[in-house]
């Protein structure tokens, strides 16, 4: 059994009863190659992205309130979801009930995700559940640094205060305040974004993903 998150490993051993030595865990692989370092433009508004499903799970209506919060501080940012789903008319009210969604862009699904994630400056998910989310390895390839809820595999992937930040799920305004200090500090989101990229070219590229498989076959068929 292949796990791609130490959640899932460990719901195959203790939920399930499969032996450990059966179970092994590789995380997802992603494109360094397709999803890439961007140069970052000084001056305009910081653009806060996120590339997700607009369903509960995926909880876009705490980045939306989230968003609110940083307009009525006057913190001076965009935001840009990419995706679809049943929630996007309602993320869609809560930005304009606020006079906010001037400042937002709801895309819908697109086909050029690479290409959108370079014009963003920082990334943010707010899932409520999580197993190895894509969209953050495409974020952490991009060179950008991640906010995201405490949930899951995000952990695995997230390293808090390094290449990014870990926030309580359903919680607008925590994730409010973090958003805020990246917004302030192009320090902060250079420095976070060049690790989030070392680091999944040293253990997130598709090649080291295929290795990790290779070596579980080579062990399963070995005599």
């Amino acid at each position: 059994f292949i796990a791609v998150s130490r959640q899932l490993e460990s719901y195959l051993v203790e939920g399930v009863g499969v032996r450990s030595a059966r179970v092994a865990r590789i995380i997802n692989g992603v494109d360094v190659e397709r999803f890439r370092r961007a140069e970052r433009k000084a001056g305009g508004p910081v653009v806060i992205g996120s590339v997700t499903r607009m369903q509960e799970m995926k909880d876009p209506l705490t980045l939306a309130r989230a968003f609110v919060r940083l307009r009525e501080r006057g913190v001076p940012a965009r935001l840009v979801l990419v995706g679809d789903g049943p929630l996007l008319s309602e993320v869609r009210r809560v930005l304009e009930s606020a006079d906010a969604a001037r400042d937002a862009t709801l895309a819908g699904n697109r086909e050029d995700v690479a290409d959108l994630m370079r014009s963003f400056d920082v990334f943010a998910l707010s899932s409520r559940v999580e197993g190895i989310s894509n969209t953050i390895l495409e974020a952490m390839a991009t060179g950008l640094p991640v906010i995201a809820t405490r949930v899951g595999g995000n952990e695995e992937l997230v390293e808090d205060g390094v290449t990014g930040t870990l926030v309580p799920p359903r919680d607008p305004d925590a994730l409010a305040e973090a958003l805020a200090r990246y917004v302030a500090d192009s320090g902060l989101r250079e420095e976070q974004g060049r690790r989030a990229r070392a680091r999944a070219e040293r253990e997130f590229a598709l090649d080291a993903m295929v290795a990790q498989y290779l070596a579980v076959y080579d062990d399963v068929l070995a005599p």
